[in-house]
């Protein structure tokens, strides 16, 4: 932002409310985004009470209970990866939702600094166009 308000003089007060608005909202976004990832990161599952514990056992599961077991297992496996897949989806959805507000608010304002550079910039010819007429007169009302 330095880089567009180097020749724009002075500016006004809400254009850099406006910019630290559109920078705050930025950095709060991608603060939000990084955390969610972070979290997701860290997460671990403790399943308890353990379904399947095998201690010192005399009898185990016969070959139909264990392929009952597996098919079961195998259809919940799908099951949650499905729901994962959505949640996952909906999420990048809400972010790049998120992402294009950001845009279109950055461009605003970019327009904004634009209009207003445009503006310093007639104004600072006008004064020395201005400056100059009273160099003249100053100078004809010495000689």
């Amino acid at each position: 932002m330095t880089i567009l308000l180097a020749n724009a003089g002075t500016p006004s007060a809400n254009t850099v409310w406006l910019v630290v608005l559109a920078i705050s909202a930025l950095g709060g976004n991608l603060a939000t985004i990084g955390l969610w990832m972070a979290t997701r990161r860290q997460q671990s599952t403790l399943v308890s009470p353990q379904p399947l514990l095998i201690a010192m056992e005399k009898e185990f599961a016969t070959k139909k209970e264990f392929e009952d077991q597996k098919k079961h297992c195998t259809d919940r496996h799908g099951q949650l990866f499905a729901k994962i897949e959505k949640i996952d989806k909906g999420v990048g959805e809400a972010i790049e939702r998120q992402i294009e507000v950001v845009r279109r608010d950055v461009v605003a304002v970019g327009r904004e600094v634009s209009s207003l550079q445009t503006s310093t910039d007639l104004q600072n010819q006008s004064l020395a166009h201005l400056n100059t007429k009273l160099d003249r007169i100053i100078e004809n009302k010495l000689t």
